[in-house]
């Protein structure tokens, strides 16, 4: 993406679990904090709700390559935290029946959130880096998928000029949904 715009797909359950513990949303990029205050089958379900793009976007094709582990790889020093973070890459390959339960968690119309009437946000994590927040009874309808791409559009266009907005593959799906 140009000016290396970055977005990371954040579950409703890590953000609660971060502010129980008086954490920002942003330790999401810093796996010595993610590993201190989630469960390993969260840590797990963070991963793997990376490769939701294409469902959240209802792009079938839509391949959106994650920098989270490329942060927790960079934030990680510590031989333990190394050693974790390879148990949690192994246990993300097995992707099914992770991917299963993070639609469960997530996408759940029968059991809407009931902290916020909203289905997501889009947060500042670091400069060029955004988190999307998906909470829980999240619709992948194409309203959803309309504002989604709205708001992303509008955080690449504070760090980019225009032509990198219209060069991204967020607005190339955009258009094609004002087409439909």
């Amino acid at each position: 993406m140009s000016n290396n715009v970055e977005f990371i797909i954040i579950p409703h359950f890590v953000e609660e679990a971060l502010a129980r513990n008086n954490v920002s949303t942003n330790a999401v990029l810093n796996f010595h904090k993610v590993s201190r205050f989630l469960s390993i089958n969260d840590i797990v379900q963070l991963l793997c709700v990376q490769g939701c793009w294409k469902d959240i976007l209802s792009e079938p094709n839509f391949f959106y390559a994650s920098s989270l582990m490329n942060h927790w790889v960079k934030s990680t020093s510590d031989p333990d935290d190394k050693k974790l973070l390879d148990q949690v890459h192994y246990l993300s390959s097995g992707l099914g029946q992770t991917k299963e339960e993070v639609y469960n968690r997530l996408f759940n119309k029968e059991q809407p959130s009931e902290e916020t009437n909203k289905e997501y946000k889009l947060i500042d994590l670091k400069p060029n880096t955004y988190g999307l927040v998906i909470y829980q009874g999240y619709s992948l309808s194409g309203e959803n998928r309309n504002s989604v791409l709205r708001d992303i559009i509008k955080s690449i266009g504070v760090y980019a000029p225009f032509n990198d907005v219209a060069s991204c593959e967020f607005f190339d799906i955009y258009l094609k949904t004002l087409n439909k």
